[in-house]
């Protein structure tokens, strides 16, 4: 595997994703952005995430809509 392919996620401190010298920020912005890439990433990586189950966990006091559209966001 080279370098290039490797994807680095430190989530002590400040958070940083890092794929060889590439500094991905898109997926740094936010809390809960990061947060759902953190329970992606430590998850099993057979599993397939139900987009519901996701959503209750991310915004359980939110209405189905309102959490749909935070999701896509």
């Amino acid at each position: 595997m080279t370098d290039q392919m490797t994807l680095r996620l430190r989530v002590l401190g400040s958070v940083s994703l890092r794929r060889g010298s590439e500094w991905p920020s898109e997926a740094q912005k936010g809390t809960k952005r990061t947060a759902l890439l953190v329970y992606l990433t430590l998850g099993d990586a057979e599993q397939a995430y139900e987009r519901a189950e996701i959503l209750r966990r991310f915004w359980p006091g939110s209405t189905d809509a309102r959490a749909r559209a935070a999701f896509r966001q």
